[in-house]
């Protein structure tokens, strides 16, 4: 049976296959020659060598292939494999026809050739890659750098069956190599080790192995090479100058394009054989460190190791497909040890952020040398401390404890360090901040800045007395002053603070009368919010907290007086509404009268009409209708009774406002006097100037 015999039954295998599983429409012919001509026997051997589809259906196609001839198929396919053409871009290398070689008895091992001069092979004479192999993931080979210069790889020998196997190593900057015809040779042996002395043009650079394999070394290189090992390496950083200044530790180096970023290590000389690398070393993580770095965090008298490693990204095969990972370059090191000077802080400064949770920020200038202290007291540190250094142990003993050490991390930013979102201690007005520098034993106390807060008033609220107000609250920690401030609904708390106060209140009138009392007509009738920020002097200024605010709905307030008397010999009541400040609504009310005892609500007794007290008042209602009220009575804009609704000689009349529910909430009507509602019998109203 011959090759044309084989593939006709894997198709016919296939079309029937694909009646079970559609999937099987996906192998294509060409899947089925390179089968057949591969001469593949094993499940694993379609499944390592060939796309994951035929893979899929590995165990059926051997089934069909072990129903045949294959001796036949073999032999068949040993004579026609040099005038196949039509091979397939997917297709799996195989040999030149040649003589049956004897199969080995026994499993095949490495071919382990020596290194010396007489591995190498002339580079010529190799048959051109035609792109016929199928990518699949390889192994890597080891990269060293050499004590003279220059580079050594080192890979194991491949495990092969052929007499002869001859490695192509290849390299390529930038760019993965795509062809053992198109890059940098650096070396053609059946060794496994190279040299590369070649200078970094980019900041990566990809090395490859391909092997050719066959009877001899002229046969290996008319076959298909195969790539059986790749690695990448980052070209570490160049002209590298790290020298200390001062206290600091500055570097400078050159890159390679394609440099992304470089690492700086700072390893204390002590922990060098478990730090190295260790990511809690790490200085200046924030930023790429391309040109070099500053580093004004080492200690004074301490011994480093700094270690500086160039990062790019390359190209990596990894389960079947291409990935970009960043790798490192081989580290730069280098062992300083820093010199000592002892310095002061004298530039703490204390910043307070209120709020409901109050924290504060403190910033200075880092010292040359040594580690910075902070410690948060509730008194100041004894005078004369800050003369010079003294042993830690003294000044735990006179002003600081290990529990007023502040803990939190401290970062550096514009040449200064800075301790944010320390939180504020619960129930403290007041606290003392002083840093203290330390070098091995002994501390050098600099300046104290003392912070401080004022609480903030709470439960604010307003009470309304009709005709006065009452702000009460909770007097706030810390405060001997309480400003008020009236603002409208829309405007912030800040832009509130920048107008004049309409009151303050000092601790001892608090004391005294618990809240605010407004004098009558302060508040005014529209509604408005009400700001209070507490206040503290302290060190000749004034410290301010937080400010708090309520809403004053507003109280428009109305008077009525009701005249008995007499018209063309009809008792009539005259009525006139005023406001102690002008109003411009339209507000509506309704007069209601009771025999037996005062109305108590608009509901409860008789709506007398009324209509207004001009000539021709107009047509009567039981509603009377301001669209303006005047502080004072103005003729012609009151009202009086018309008709026989009442009895003028006994009972009680009263005013009631005739709104909506929300709008009562914010307007009061003020009685007259009771004797000015109750009526009286008609001798009575002509003492009050009626006329018959």
């Amino acid at each position: 049976m011959d090759n044309t015999q084989a593939i006709g039954a894997l198709q016919s295998w296939r079309e029937y296959a694909a009646t079970q599983d559609p999937q099987a429409k996906q192998l294509k012919d060409s899947h089925l020659r390179l089968i057949v001509k591969s001469g593949v026997q094993t499940v694993d051997e379609l499944q390592q060598r060939f796309p994951p589809i035929v893979g899929r259906f590995a165990q059926q196609i051997v089934d069909v292939l072990d129903g045949l001839d294959t001796d036949g198929v073999r032999g068949a396919h040993a004579a026609s494999h040099e005038a196949e053409e039509d091979i397939s871009p997917f297709a799996v290398p195989s040999r030149r026809s040649q003589p049956e070689q004897p199969q080995p008895s026994h499993t095949p091992t490495p071919v382990s050739p020596t290194t010396d001069t007489a591995d190498k092979v002339d580079p010529e004479g190799f048959a051109r890659y035609d792109y016929s192999m199928m990518a699949e993931e390889v192994s890597s080979c080891d990269y060293r750098e050499l004590p003279a210069g220059g580079h050594q790889l080192r890979w194991k020998p491949l495990v092969s069956d052929a007499a002869c196997v001859i490695y192509r190593v290849i390299s390529a900057d930038e760019a993965q190599p795509f062809s053992p015809d198109q890059s940098r040779v650096i070396s053609v042996t059946i060794g496994t080790r190279a040299i590369d002395d070649a200078p970094f043009e980019h900041a990566t650079r990809y090395y490859q192995v391909w092997a050719n394999e066959g009877a001899d070394v002229e046969d290996a290189k008319l076959e298909q090479p195969r790539l059986v090992y790749e690695t990448a390496v980052v070209a570490p950083v160049q002209n590298v100058d790290l020298r200390e200044d001062e206290g600091r530790v500055i570097g400078q180096w050159d890159v390679l394009p394609g440099t992304t970023n470089v690492q700086v290590f700072r390893v204390p000389v002590e922990l060098s054989r478990m730090g190295m690398g260790n990511p809690q070393f790490r200085i200046n993580a924030d930023d790429t460190n391309l040109g070099g770095f500053v580093d004004a965090a080492a200690e004074r008298g301490k011994h480093y190791i700094y270690q500086v490693l160039a990062e790019a990204s390359v190209v990596q095969m990894q389960q079947g497909q291409q990935n970009q990972v960043n790798l490192l370059s081989s580290p730069f090191i280098k062992d300083l040890t820093i010199s000592v000077q002892h310095e002061q802080v004298l530039d703490l400064e204390f910043a307070l952020k209120d709020g409901e949770t109050p924290s504060f920020d403190l910033r200075w200038t880092p010292p040359r040398g040594g580690r910075v202290l902070v410690y948060r007291t509730m008194e100041p540190p004894a005078p004369g401390l800050d003369r010079q250094p003294r042993e830690m142990g003294a000044l735990e003993a006179s002003s600081f404890s290990a529990d007023d050490r502040l803990g939190h991390p401290v970062i550096i930013e514009d040449d200064h360090a800075l301790m944010r979102d320390v939180p504020w201690p619960r129930d403290w007005t007041r606290a003392y901040f002083t840093a203290v520098v330390l070098i091995g034993d002994k501390g050098f106390v600099g300046n104290t800045v003392r912070g401080v807060r004022v609480g903030t008033a709470r439960d604010l609220k307003i009470v309304e007395r009709v005709e006065q107000q009452i702000v009460s609250f909770t007097w706030p920690k810390g405060a001997d002053t309480v400003y008020g401030f009236r603002c409208s609904e829309n405007t912030t708390d800040e832009q509130a603070l920048q107008g004049a106060p309409l009151f303050e209140i000092s601790s001892n009138d608090y004391r005294q009368y618990g809240g605010y009392w407004f004098n009558p007509g302060q508040l005014a009738a529209e509604r408005c919010d009400i700001v209070l920020v507490p206040s503290a002097f302290d060190g000749g200024r004034r410290a301010y907290g937080q400010p708090t605010r309520t809403t004053y709905r507003g109280l428009t307030l109305l008077r009525y007086q009701i005249e008995q008397t007499v018209v063309r010999r009809e008792p009539v009541l005259r009525l006139q509404v005023t406001s102690p400040s002008p109003i411009r609504a339209r507000i509506q009310f309704a007069l209601i009268y009771r025999p037996d005892r005062l109305p108590l609500s608009i509901t409860d007794g008789t709506a007398l009409k009324v209509m207004p007290d001009v000539e021709g008042g107009g047509q009567p209602s039981a509603l009377l209708t301001y669209q303006q009220v005047s502080p004072q009575a103005v003729p012609g804009m009151g009202w009086r009774t018309c008709g026989g609704d009442f009895d003028p000689s006994r009972g009680f009349v009263r005013l009631f406002l005739r709104l909506q529910k929300e709008a009562l909430q914010t307007v009061a009507l003020l009685d007259p006097p009771v004797y000015g509602l109750r009526l009286t019998p008609k001798q009575s109203w002509l003492s009050f100037g009626g006329k018959e």
